[in-house]
């Protein structure tokens, strides 16, 4: 009987899982690499985005920043190449990133409950590798730039109900579960993040 009335998101923020081929990391100096002392294992940790959307005509562009989470746990090596026992110690690496992107949204009707993105930018990471005792610890960073796109699935919009509760309860424009994939090339080969990631997350508009 009655009209369903919803807002206009005009910011957006993201909380996803996030699955990242592990990084090509070598030791200039006595060849030892990343996949010797954490493994070839993909990496799992969560990213944390903000999103400005700052113009909302034929479709929707918005600036993206966000940060997120990764660390593998590994063991470290003897200087003497000749020993063929491991240490005892543990070495823990934490993988932070900075990232700057822009996104556009093929969004073009409040009744489109599927909807496309693509986006582009870069990533500043951040590394600390932190010894079991704290006596040895090492910090690095590296640059990868790239992009990629997904999809986004409306929870409200393919449910008026769910839209207007939405709405009048939590001033939530749209609420949405996000697939995002995206390829990454450094130019930076000693600390290389060149590779793929893939993310899916609940991406809220308000």
């Amino acid at each position: 009987q009655y009209g369903v009335r919803t807002k206009a998101g005009k910011q957006a923020a993201s909380f996803r899982l996030s699955v990242m081929a592990p990084p090509k990391i070598t030791n200039s100096v006595d060849g030892i690499t990343y996949k010797s002392m954490y493994g070839s294992s993909n990496l799992i940790g969560a990213a944390f985005d903000y999103e400005w959307r700052p113009l909302r005509h034929y479709g929707t562009f918005g600036i993206q920043i966000g940060t997120g989470f990764w660390t593998a746990q590994g063991s470290g090596r003897f200087k003497d190449s000749s020993r063929t026992d491991k240490p005892q110690g543990k070495l823990s690496l934490f993988m932070i990133p900075l990232n700057l992107f822009a996104i556009y949204r093929f969004d073009y009707s409040r009744k489109q409950w599927l909807v496309p993105f693509i986006k582009g930018g870069g990533t500043l990471y951040g590394l600390a590798e932190l010894n079991d005792d704290y006596s040895h610890n090492n910090f690095a960073h590296s640059e990868a730039f790239g992009g990629g796109g997904g999809f986004m699935l409306s929870l409200g919009r393919m449910n008026s109900t769910s839209a207007y509760t939405l709405a009048r309860e939590y001033g939530v424009a749209d609420m949405w579960v996000t697939l995002e994939a995206r390829g990454m090339v450094s130019p930076e080969k000693n600390v290389d993040f060149t590779g793929e990631l893939v993310e899916l997350g609940i991406t809220v508009d308000y």
